[in-house]
């Protein structure tokens, strides 16, 4: 669907799948497909970041406003969990603690951190160790 929501949700979904399979080679493959589209979301993140200014003028009611930040925040939540799944720990520690400075509701962080966590774990046994594994054999 070339948006932020379904991208880091089909990358995890890779990870996930990379975690489960018992083909070494088709891990690798789904695990730097995540990658991949993690890079494709954070594009996507950034262009809406520009083209989305915060809504000003006579127009902008209150509700209007509270929702652009609500839906804000969850383009920069995707953009620093996207940084955490390209193992980027600088960027998405700097990313998300920006985010969770302006959040409006405590769930959305809680939600946030919730999945970065359940990411972690599927990065922490990364299948691309085989291919260490493996190099390391022969050096």
């Amino acid at each position: 669907r070339n948006d932020h929501y379904n991208g880091i949700n089909y990358a995890f979904l890779l990870n996930l799948r990379a975690s489960q399979s018992s083909d070494t080679a088709e891990a690798i493959a789904d695990f730097i497909q995540a990658r991949r589209v993690r890079k494709e979301v954070l594009s996507i993140c950034d262009t809406w970041l520009k083209n989305n200014p915060e809504p000003t003028g006579p127009d902008a009611t209150q509700k209007i406003v509270e929702d652009y930040w609500k839906g804000r925040y969850w383009v920069e939540a995707t953009a620093g969990e996207a940084y955490v799944g390209l193992e980027n720990d600088e960027k998405a520690s700097e990313t998300l603690n920006e985010v969770y400075s302006k959040v409006s509701e405590k769930w959305m962080q809680e939600t946030t951190e919730t999945q970065v966590e359940k990411l972690k774990k599927l990065l922490s046994d990364s299948p691309l160790q085989f291919i260490k594994e493996k190099k390391d054999q022969f050096l």
